[in-house]
């Protein structure tokens, strides 16, 4: 269901974030280690976790 937002988005050249749920399955983190595989450029990609009001930005870094 990300990857339906967040696709369009990276296809078209744009940055996208990325705010799952705290209840969220690990597929967020999943699509993060596909876009570092692909070399997704940094920043391109930012996906944010809330958990208990700590944010946590996980963002792909350079190579």
């Amino acid at each position: 269901m990300a990857t339906w937002k967040v696709a369009p988005a990276l296809a078209a050249g744009c940055a996208a974030i990325l705010k799952p749920s705290e209840l969220a399955s690990v597929t967020c983190l999943e699509l993060a280690d596909i876009c570092k595989e692909v070399g997704l450029p940094s920043c391109a990609l930012n996906i944010l976790f809330m958990y208990n009001r700590l944010e946590i930005n996980l963002v792909t870094e350079e190579q």
